[in-house]
Parts: C-alpha cells; structure tokens; sequence
C-alpha cells in the first residue's frame, strides 16, 4: 500500500486510455472532460495532486477545450508516443485482438504501458488510479506496487431512466466486486417494505410529466400503451426481445461465451423455438460508425432472416417510443449485458441475461428468474423489484452525484486508505426523483407493480370473455385462461376525450376506494379485446386537494391515445391490488368511473 500520510495530498492518477481503440485515439476523451470537474474542489483546497495520462490527441484536445487543467495533463515521451501511434491501424480482428491482450494483461502491447505507468510512478508517486473501464497494464502495475485502482463505467440505465455511474475497486462488468456483495445484500433486504420498493419507484419525474406535442403518451408510458400503427410490427403471441450488442464489446468478447452477434442470435433463437415464444431482434444504432461491426451484425441478420423468418428485425435507428413499446410488451429482454436488460426490469419485464453482466449480483438473476416456457407462470415481482432497489440504492450512483459532489474524491480518498467497500453505504439515499421532488424514504408513494395476476401479466391483445360477473383473459399462444372477479370498489373519473390525429385522448384518473392508493393498472377494452394496459403514472395535486384525507398526492392519472379503430365499443377496466376488477361499461367524458361516487368537486 503506497504512503498515504493524511498531511500529504493524495497523489492521483487519471489513466485516459491512451491505446487507439475503434480507429480513434480519442475513444475515451469524454472521460476526462467528465471527471476532470469533479475532482477540481479536492485539487484546489490542497487535499490532492492531479495527474491526467493519455496519448497526444486527447491532450491536445484537453488543452484547447479545458485550459484551467493544464498544469495536470501528463503527454507521452516522443518514443512513447510513436510507439502508441504504431499501435494504430484498421480496426479488424489483429487490431481487436492486441486490444483483448491490453485489456488481460498480456504481450507486448501491456509491456509498453507498463513502462509507462513505471516512468510517471518514478517521477510522482502515485497512491491511487482512477481509470475508465479495464486495462491489463495498470492492473499489474497496481498490484505489482499495492496501488488501487478505481474503475468507472456508465451504469445500466440511459434516459428517460435515471442516468447513472458505478465505480469499483475490482474492475467493471463481469469483474466487479459489488456483483457479489450485491447478491448478499438482495438475499437481506428480500421482503424489507424499507429497502425493497417497487421497480417503477426509479422512474425519473421528467419522463412522466405532460404529454409529448404530438399528443403521444409519455415516453415509460409508450410500454404499455397502445400505438395503432405500430402494433403489426409484434408477434401475434408472447415474444423475447433481444437488442444486440457490438461484435467489438467487451461484454461480448470478456464476459460471455459468445464470439459474436451470430452466436448470440443463434442462441436466442433456439431459447425462443424450444419454449414457445416468438422473437424480436433490434439491431444496435452504433454499427455504422465502425464497418467490423456492421459487417458482423448483417451476417446474424441475414442468418435470422433465413433460419427464422417469422423473427420480427426492427430497424436499428428506430425511436426510443417504438423500442419502449417493444420492450415492455416483452415476456423476456435477453441480451449479455445491455442497459436494455436492466431498464426493462425497472418496467416490470424480467432480463435473461447470457454473460456476467454488472447488475446480474454475481448470476442471482440467473437463478432466481429463469426463463420458463409459454403457458409457465413467470410472476418475477418481488424478485425484480429487490434486485433493482439494491443496486439503484447502494451500487448504481446518479451521474448528477458524482459530477456535482465530493462523492469521487471521498471514494479514492478512502480506497488509498484500505477502507473502500465495494457496495456504498446509500450516501445518496431517497435521490430518486419522485413527483415534484425528492421525499424521504419513508414517503415514497405507492406505485402500482405492473400486473402479474396469477403469474400472468394482462396485456394488449388478450380475447377476454365475460363469465358468473367475472372477466375471463385469454392471452393468444396461451392454454390457461386468466379470471378477473367484477365488483372491485373504485374511485375515479373520465375528463375528457379529446379528438386527435392519430386517434382519442382519454384523460383522468381512478383511485381503490377502499385505500386510497392508485390502482394497479388500467385496461382499454374494444369489444372482446384489451387494446391497451396503463399503469397510472401520473401525479395528481387536484384529487389530493379534493380528497384531504389521503396522506400524499397520489400518482392516479392516466392518459390513453386510441385510434379510431378502437372506439366502437371502448370501456374502461380498473384493476386493484386485490385482483379484483371494475368495469365502467360505457365511456363518455364528464363520466365517474363508478356511478355510485360522487366527485367532491
């Protein structure tokens, strides 16, 4: 352990990948100018020294566009540096393959920054690395030299989900320490009403405020609401939704058994064909910038389209509306380490995920939400919901935290001294944004899991037939049948329904009458069919003023954009938390929901 003295700043290191990856050498310049602030308060108050490596490209740039760090950024030599230059090329398998060696340690691209790291150590003595993602060079240097290393990685969650960083002593993805801590702390907060909330409870504010100008449904709504011209573009039955990754990811050629995106996409077929789901492909948006990749996602492509042409292909560069859409309608995510397998968790829809991806807790998720056949009960809930409240509270860290904070300068202050703990100890605790601001723990609303009544989530599509004062669903590619009992007390009222281009509006709110909470979900009926699933998002201060007695403004509102085609015979179906149901037969605006409430207003 080198000398941290508490009267000596500490002395850090931020390692910029200098190796040219993907035909640049600028692959992580992002990294500094994001982190570079963060770590300013401790340099200027004397509590630390700052030193900032890359290659002379990111320097360059660092110099022109954040002039105040000067004085931190560490170029290479001139013979470093054409040896860094020499490293770069096409970017193809050998080009790939001197890459993987860096990031194992191994040959003598790891021997050229190892000497590297040992000049700058000689000059400076380092106590602490921060570095971005992995490299082999200064996992030996450090352990060669008992210096720690701090690893930093984008966490699992992209807007309109919080956007998030986790940092790790061990390293990133499939090596990180808190994977395994992590499924210590899900087995101990199972069942703790303290720690484990519902998955929806993560969704940030901003993305379930108005509606969008287009008159669309808000963006976590889209999930679970219907979209006239887009429901031909899913199976007809239960489906698994796989988003492909780069060929050239190190979740891919690290921490997975699969080569490639033909690999993986054979093997999602064959899991989809062996246990009755259909399959829903997207390509990755990233590929064109790179022609290995594109190369190697076509080949999985054209090898879909031809070994499985009922497979649905969404384009790639399709919207964030279309993919939310897609996923949350999903029986399964499958991916090996996709942000999209985490997101869809946050929505109630359970991740397969096929590496050792950073939030599976050490293969917890594995085992406790297998993939089950068409017709099996697969009501993962409180699984999910306690897998997601502990890395969103003690593993994933809001960017917002680490950017505005002394959060990173306290992390390497206290890895240099030997006491880091690969889980925090929840610094950040309640920064989940909820409604209009940021209530303590204890008064987290209570959001409404998505459906899963009897192991079976009602969804879009499902033939219902009405049966001794219940609702019979019929979900299609499916034998059993799930029954709903009618008469369900709830409180609520349609306001308005609005005409637009692509359809009617249909706006207001319903409460259970017995306790006052948001129901559980919102079905649209058209005839015999549920056309569309809400859950109910939206605040409502109106219905708190009207009703003093409730404890907090509840989320109730919901808002539906139907198409034409779907209002012949619309009603509306309440379900409650008790898997009761309440149908209001005939819907019109200016309505209760139930006739036999009043409205105070």
């Amino acid at each position: 352990m080198p000398d941290t003295d508490p009267d000596r700043p500490l002395s850090i290191l931020l390692w910029n990948e200098p190796h040219p990856i993907r035909n640049s050498y600028t692959e992580h310049l992002h990294v500094s100018r994001m982190l570079l602030s963060p770590l300013d308060e401790a340099v200027q108050e004397g509590r630390a020294t700052l030193r900032v490596f890359s290659n002379d490209a990111v320097i360059d740039q660092l110099t022109e566009s954040m002039p105040r760090y000067i004085g931190a950024l560490q170029r290479p030599t001139n013979e470093e540096a054409r040896a860094i230059a020499a490293q770069f090329g096409q970017w193809d398998e050998a080009a790939i393959g001197r890459w993987l060696d860096l990031v194992r340690g191994k040959g003598k691209v790891t021997d050229l920054y190892l000497s590297i790291l040992e000049r700058l150590h000689a000059e400076q003595a380092i106590d602490v690395v921060l570095l971005w993602s992995e490299n082999g060079a200064v996992r030996r240097f450090a352990r060669d030299h008992a210096i720690p290393v701090l690893h930093g990685e984008l966490g699992p969650t992209r807007a309109p989900y919080p956007e998030t960083m986790y940092f790790d002593a061990a390293g990133t993805n499939g090596n990180a320490a808190f994977r395994a801590a992590a499924r210590d702390a899900i087995e101990e907060a199972r069942g703790d009403p303290r720690v484990v909330l519902p998955s929806a409870t993560w969704l940030v504010s901003a993305a379930r405020g108005n509606p969008t100008p287009e008159t669309r449904p808000d963006l976590v709504d889209l999930g679970v609401t219907y979209l006239h011209d887009r429901a031909g573009m899913l199976p007809p039955g239960p489906y698994l939704f796989a988003p492909l990754q780069l060929a050239d990811d190190l979740n891919t050629l690290v921490h997975s058994e699969f080569g490639s995106p033909l690999d993986f996409v054979r093997h999602v077929a064959g899991l989809a064909r062996d246990n009755g789901y259909g399959l829903v492909v997207k390509g990755h948006p990233g590929v064109r910038e790179r022609a290995y990749n594109l190369r190697r996602e076509i080949e999985a492509l054209d090898w879909l389209e031809d070994e499985m042409p009922e497979a649905v292909i969404l384009p790639r560069d399709c919207g964030p509306e279309i993919s939310a859409h897609v996923m949350a309608n999903a029986a399964y995510t499958v991916s090996i380490n996709s942000s999209v397998g985490f997101e869809s968790m946050i929505q109630g829809v359970p991740a397969l995920v096929l590496g050792q991806a950073a939030f599976d807790a050490g293969g917890w998720l594995q085992e406790n939400v297998p993939l089950r056949p068409v017709g099996a009960p697969r009501a993962f809930g409180p699984e999910l919901d306690a897998l997601v409240s502990v890395y969103m509270d003690r593993v994933l860290v809001p960017r917002e935290i680490v950017l505005g904070t002394q959060y990173l300068p306290r992390r390497l202050a206290e890895l240099a001294a030997g006491a880091d703990r690969p889980l925090g100890a929840a610094p950040h605790a309640a920064w989940h944004v909820i409604g209009d601001g940021a209530p303590p723990r204890s008064e987290a609303p209570d959001l409404p899991r998505r459906p899963a009544l009897g192991g079976w989530r009602i969804g879009a599509g499902d033939r219902i037939i009405w049966e001794d004062g219940a609702a019979v669903f019929v979900q299609s590619g499916q034998r059993h049948a799930q029954v709903v009992p009618l008469g369900a007390h709830v409180r609520g009222y349609v306001e308005t329904i609005d005409p637009q281009d692509g359809g009617d509006r249909i706006v207001g709110w319903a409460l259970e009458g017995g306790a006052m909470r948001p129901a559980q979900t919102i079905l649209m009926i058209d005839g015999d069919r549920v056309v569309s699933r809400h859950r109910v998002m939206m605040a409502r201060h109106d219905v708190a003023e009207a009703f003093p007695k409730l404890a907090r403004v509840p989320h109730c509102g919901f808002q539906f954009v139907c198409s034409g085609a779907a209002a012949g015979q619309r009603r509306l179906m309440v379900l409650t938390h008790d898997g009761r149901g309440m149908l209001m037969p005939n819907l019109g605006a200016g309505m209760p929901i139930s006739p036999r409430v009043k409205v105070p207003w």
